[in-house]
Order: structure tokens, then sequence, then C-alpha cells
């Protein structure tokens, strides 16, 4: 399905309301009086055995009763009655039908099956479900709602569209997005999800921003197929509600949705190009950046603020969010030096208050503003104004100076305003001169940064998303010598091994190999061996070689677990870290990498991103780490050639695409030292 019946949905020409009830007016949730009130032009058709009216209209007792085929059904009975009203539907011919009711999935295990059983009637039927447990849909633009929830009709719609699992951003817009065109809220999801929602705004032309409240996902790989195509189109954020372990507790309350882990999720809407979006806060700061100011180019900014203290502030914001303090040489400063005392020092940032002084408000700002939007190092520009309502300020206004200002066209600019005259100055700003006004210096520099982010993720070359084949092997582990050997014939090379069986076996492999050497348990009933006293490490000798065999076979027989054998390897020199792969429920094999050892513990300091990955993608994730200068061996240490970690994480990649039915594989050490990467260790589990 390519989304294009989701706008029957949003623009019904006829609509029938099953469950509609007798009362009217407060407290009453009457889906036909809000839509009526929204202004809704087309047919309608209320559905109530007990009426023979709802409000003016002719009511009927059933959905086969009805004298033609309407576009949409929005069903609002009790649980227990849905499947069979859907039933009706289909066979009356409808294609579309929302699915008010609560008490599916979000509720309990019956409700969990009804769900199911809703679901694969939408299959074997062809109609298609919206819900259950949702407040439908809502278009400023047709006009058209269902929502049982009195929403005022937003005549000056902006060019927002939303797909949630939550009404609230329907109701309640102004908290998440300050004000939306269209709405789905797809709430459990039992059949339309976040894919052909996602795929139909993409292509709307009422549609310049996409924003998605997910808390949990079940379309997996081919939802990142269909978003890496949207976000070439236009901007797609993203707020993934479920991030800790209690919210994610809770959104499997509220939706019945699989929640995964919020990094894997987060590398999987980068690899796509969606912006990830911490708060609603930054998300409805995205969406009026989005709208309302040209993309930025780069991450350089020049910065005015009115006092000292405000530039220091917009300077540690500048690093928090990733931009930079344009570097302007003296020279072309010169212009606002020349306003500014002798003891001054002008630099970016700005403090323009001493030039304000010096040479006057006008000259000073008009000064300011030239300088930093005609300079070609600098990609935009935050100001920071005094909005005083005392009339002996009067002169302290920069919508004059802002109007017609230079680039205002393509370089962004952004505000903060502090005073007892901010929201009517702001307001101002905004209608006359297209400068966004933020509530704090932080979110008027992070606005700036996540249009930044949107012209890197455009500009980044996109790795094919294609689906992966389900794995169908039956459950298996392979540990020690059989999970390094897949390793080698998969181009990762192993640390020298050979497996012994005798005390006479290892002593000749020790004369091949050469001490230090370490012995590690071979049992499939050990999955981990240090645990068990599977490990010696550092040994020797002979005589400590034979001994380590013994005490190994001691500690083992007391619990039981079979012996195959015993692998021996020589102790390796360099860096310990760790890489894997991890089959996501949602999304498929993730490949992970990090330091080892004791950075493993302390740090947990590792970077994931999906598979299949690029050369660039493969450099970023080593990047990503926090200890990364490790690697370039500090105080002494060994220089990793970033050559081979590189080609280890795409041969990691190429496995993981290549054996699907691969679900967790850990090199646990995996030792890189300047001129290779050896893996030491390895635990595969298929199934």
């Amino acid at each position: 399905m390519d989304g294009t019946f989701v706008k029957g949905f949003l623009d019904p020409a006829s609509v029938a309301l099953i469950g509609v009830p007798r009362a009217t007016g407060k407290g009453a949730f009457n889906v036909l009086e809000n839509l009526l009130g929204f202004g809704y032009k087309g047919k309608v058709f209320p559905i109530n055995p007990k009426l023979d009216s709802i409000l003016g209209f002719a009511a009927y007792p059933t959905v086969k009763a009805l004298p033609q085929v309407p576009d949409l059904a929005v069903v609002a009975v009790g649980r227990e009655r849905v499947l069979d009203v859907v039933r009706d539907c289909a066979e009356k011919g409808i294609k579309r039908a929302v699915v008010v009711t609560q008490g599916f999935a979000d509720a309990d295990k019956r409700g969990g099956e009804l769900q199911e059983d809703l679901s694969q009637l939408a299959r074997a039927s062809g109609l298609r479900v919206v819900g259950p447990n949702t407040l439908g849909v809502i278009n400023h633009f047709a006009p058209f709602s269902t929502s049982f929830v009195d929403i005022p009709r937003d005549a000056d719609p902006w060019p927002v569209s939303v797909v949630c699992q939550s009404g609230i951003f329907h109701a309640g817009p102004e908290s998440f997005t300050g004000k939306i065109g269209k709405g789905i809220d797809i709430g459990n999801a039992c059949d339309v999800g976040f894919t052909e929602c996602l795929e139909y705004f993409a292509r709307d032309p009422q549609t310049k921003v996409i924003v998605i409240h997910m808390e949990g996902l079940k379309e997996g790989r081919n939802f990142l197929k269909v978003a890496a195509r949207a976000s070439k189109e236009k901007p797609v954020l993203v707020l993934k509600t479920g991030r800790s372990e209690a919210g994610g507790k809770m959104a499997l309350s509220h939706t019945g949705s699989m929640v995964g882990e919020h990094q894997v999720y987060r590398a999987a809407f980068k690899k796509t190009g969606l912006l990830d979006v911490a708060d609603p806060e930054e998300l409805t700061d995205a969406v009026k950046a989005f709208l309302f100011l040209p993309p930025i180019r780069g991450k350089r900014l020049g910065l005015i603020s009115f006092t000292g203290a405000g530039a220091i502030m917009m300077a540690d914001a500048c690093e928090a969010y990733g931009m930079e303090i344009a570097k302007i040489p003296h020279e072309e400063l010169k212009a606002i030096q020349e306003l500014a005392p002798e003891w001054f020092r002008v630099s970016n940032p700005l403090d323009i208050w001493p030039p304000i002084m010096w040479g006057g408000y006008d000259r000073a700002m008009d000064t300011a503003l030239k300088l930093l939007l005609e300079s070609e190092l600098v990609d935009g520009v935050v100001f920071i104004s005094a909005a005083l309502d005392s009339p002996l300020h009067s002169d302290l206004d920069p919508e004059e100076r802002l109007k017609d200002r230079p680039y205002k066209e393509t370089k962004p600019v952004t505000a903060w305003l502090y005073g007892d005259g901010t929201q009517q100055m702001a307001e101002r700003l905004e209608k006359s001169t297209g400068v966004m006004v933020y509530p704090s210096i932080s979110r008027a520099v992070s606005a700036l940064s996540i249009l930044y982010r949107y012209h890197l993720l455009r500009k980044r070359k996109r790795v094919p998303i294609e689906e992966i084949p389900a794995a169908k092997a039956r459950e298996e582990v392979l540990m020690g010598e059989k999970a390094l050997r897949l390793l080698d014939e998969s181009g990762i090379p192993p640390a020298p091994y050979q497996v012994i069986r005798s005390e006479e076996e290892a002593l000749d492999a020790a004369s091949q190999l050469s001490y230090p050497l370490a012995l590690k348990l071979i049992s499939p009933m050990a999955l981990h061996k240090t645990e068990v006293g599977g490990v010696a490490l550092n040994i020797r000798d002979a005589h400590g070689l034979i001994n380590a065999i013994r005490d190994m076979k001691d500690r083992v027989s007391q619990r039981d677990l079979t012996i195959e054998g015993f692998l021996l390897q020589p102790m390796v020199n360099g860096i310990e870290l760790i890489a894997g792969i991890k089959r996501d429920p949602q999304f498929g094999p993730v490949i992970t990498f990090g330091l080892g050892g004791i950075y493993t513990e302390v740090w947990k300091d590792f970077t994931l991103n999906l598979a299949p990955l690029d050369k660039g993608e493969a450099y970023e994730m080593i990047e990503g780490l926090k200890g990364k200068a490790i690697l370039e061996g500090i105080r002494g240490g060994p220089r990793v050639d970033r050559a081979y970690l590189v080609q280890l994480l795409l041969d990691l990649s190429a496995l993981a695409i290549e054996m699907p039915q691969i679900r967790e594989l850990d090199i646990n050490p995996l030792m890189a030292s300047p001129h290779t990467c050896l893996a030491v260790d390895c635990r595969i589990i298929f199934g």
C-alpha cells in the first residue's frame, strides 16, 4: 500500500457515525455535535437504533440500513461490539473506519485478543482501520474531524501534519507544534500505521513539516525505507516517548506497542534523515524554525547582545548545541569598533551596549546586523534585545532595523528578549520581520542547530534500506573455535588459536604458539566461561599450562559441565574493544562498537547503527566514542589505525545482512593494535 488511501480518512465526502449518543452539550462527547461545530459540509449518517433523528439528521438503526455507502465510518461503541460493527461496515462496502473505542491492547488480555481479531478482519476484508483507542483524524483545511473532544477549527492553520499515538496532539497543538493543519492519531495502530501516513504526508502539497509522536513501532525496516524518502522531501520531526524504563512500561500499557531501546531508535532516525527531538519544547521550536526561517548552510553563528552576560550565555549555548561562534577577523569588525569607546574591544559575540551608548542605537544595530549578515564567515545570527515598556526607552526597538535587513531570505535570525515588554515585541518582530523569538537563549540557539542538523542529513549519502528475510533457524549457540572460524570466513581475523583436548596436545600447541598463553574452556553448557572458572590468563610456561588445565577441569567438574576441549591462544596486546551484532525486533540487525575492559563497565562507552553500514557511518561510530582519544595512543599507548576498525565494522555489517538468523554476536575482547585488529573471543546466538 502506497499511502494514497490515507487522503480518504482526512477529507471524506460522507461519513457514518456509529454509536452517536442522545446527549449533547457539556459532558456529552458527541462526535456529531463536534463535527458540525468544526464546519463539516459533507453528508452525515448517524447510527443509533434507539433514535429517529439526532441534531436534525435522520438516524439509522444499523450500517446495513444506510441509503448509500459512505466514504468513512467512525465507530464508537463498546469494545465487545466493535468487531461486529466493523464487519458490517466491510460487508456494506465501506473502505475506511476510525475505531475510537478504548480497551483493546491498551488494556487487558481480552482487549489484546479483540485487537488481533480486528487486525485480521481488516486484512481479510480490505477495510482499512485507524485505531482503536484514538481521537481519529483532524483536517483544519477541509474541514473535518472525528474527535469526541470539541476542538475549534483553526481558520489559518499551519502546513504541519502530525502522525501521533495520542489525541493530545490534536486537542492541544499549542503545547507541541504551535498549530497544525492535519493530524492522524493512529492509537494502537492495529492496521494503519506510521509508514502509510508518513508516505502520504511526504507527497501532500498542504504539508511542509511532518511531526511524528511515536511510542512504539511495528513496521520496522519498511518504515525506514519510507522515512528515507520522506526526509528528502521535507523535514520530519520525531518525538519518541517511552525512552526511560518507566516510560517504556507506560507506553506498553497505553498503546500495546513494543517499545525498543531508545538508542536503536535514534540510530534508525539518523540513518534515514529523521530529526529526533528531545521534548515538546524542542518540537515547538523546531516546527517554528522550519516554517518561518530560511535554511542554514553551516554552523558558524554571529551573536549580538545588549549585555555582556547575555553574550557569555550565548557562547555557552553554542557549545552545548554543537554550533560555532564565527571567527571574524578584527578588520571586518572595524565599522562597529569605530562606534565604541577606545577602551572597548569588539569581538564576536558582539556586546553592542557600549557602541549603543557611544554611537546611538540605530547606527549600532544597523552596523552590527549588516556586518554579520553580509559576512561570508557567518551562517546565522542570534541576538538579544531589551524589550522595555518605558517611554524613555522606546528607541531601543529593533523592528525597523530588522525589516529590511540584508540576506533576509538566506540567513536565519533568532532572538531572545528580556524586560517587561517581551510579549508585545516578540509578536511584532515575528509578524513584520521574519525573525523568530524564543523563550530562552538556549532555545534560540537550539532552533538554529536543528536547522543545521537537517542540512547535514540532507547532504549525506544514504545507504539503501532493504527488507531482511525473517530468521527461520532454530536456536543454536556458537562459541570459541566455531565462532572464531565463522568470523575468519567473513573476513574478520581471529587471534591465533589451537583447540586441544589433552595435556599432550596442549604442550604441542604451546610449542607452536608463544607464551604467555590464555586457556579457555569449550563447553556448550558454559555461555559465560569466566563465571564457571573456564578462563586462565597469562600462563608463562609448560608447568603453568599443565596446572591450569588440571585446575580448570577440577573447577568445571564440580559444576557437572560437559568439557569438549580447550582453546589455547597467545596473549594479545593492544587496546581492548568490543563489537557485535544485535537483531532488533523492529529494525533488524544493529551493529555495536565500543571500548572494552574496564571502560565497558565504568563508562559504558559504545555506539551503534543499523546495518547495512557504509564507510562514513562506520567512521562515525568510531568517532562517536567518548573515549576515542584512547585510540590515538594517549600516554604512550599504541595508536590504532582507523582503517582496520572501519573495515571490521563493514565486515560485521555484511555478515549481519548475509546471515539474518544471527540474533546476537559478541566479539569480546577485540584487540586493536597499530597494524591489526583481532577477535580474541566470540559468541554467536542463532534463532
